[in-house]
Formats: C-alpha cells, structure tokens, sequence
C-alpha cells in the first residue's frame, strides 16, 4: 500500500515545466511497479522474479532520487548523466584525479 500511496502523491502533484512531468511520470511509472509486484508478490510468495522486479522497482527510484539531487542541491542542468571519471570530466572541462596521481606540480 506504500507504494501506491507514494505514486498517487508523485503522479498528482502539479507540475509545470514539461521536463518536470516526464522525470515525475517516470518515477510514478516506478513507484506503480513496484506496487504491483507487492502485491502479486504478496499473492504468489514462491515466486522469486516478483521478489527481483520488486528490488529492481526500488533501484530505480532510488536512482531517481540520486539523479534529482544532483540537479537540485549541484546545480546540474541536465537530469541523468552518467558520474563515471571519464565521462564526467569531460563534461566539466576539469583533468581527470585519476590522471593526476603520482605527479607532483
């Protein structure tokens, strides 16, 4: 029941921008996921895939979470990026610190 009272809240919220009500969309799509491998979950218990849709349901809000940190409290512009060194400091312009280990200035 979590779950589903979590994706009324996200999916009925007003949003504005329309960027705002695909990323919201998305984590409702999540959030509705996971409510219905709770309960079939709940239905079926020897059944292990709903087990694993309901945890890989979770990952992704979760990750949603993350990637919405980053835009609100970084400063990002962009929604999901992928935070591995290599491509990350190329976006940024900034040398990679893996790069910098073992030389001195």
């Amino acid at each position: 029941m979590a779950f589903l009272y979590e994706a009324l809240l996200m999916g009925l919220h007003k949003k504005h921008a329309p960027m705002d009500v695909l990323v919201h969309t998305l984590l409702t799509c999540s959030m509705l996921a996971c409510a219905a491998f709770s309960a079939a979950e709940a239905a079926w218990r020897d059944v292990p895939l709903l087990t694993a849709g309901r945890i890989a349901g979770m990952y992704l809000q979760g990750a949603w979470f993350l990637a919405a940190a980053r835009v609100m409290y970084e400063g990002r512009s962009e929604f999901i990026r992928p935070s591995c060194c290599c491509c990350s400091h190329c976006s940024l312009h900034m040398p990679c610190r893996s790069s910098s280990v073992g030389h001195h200035a």
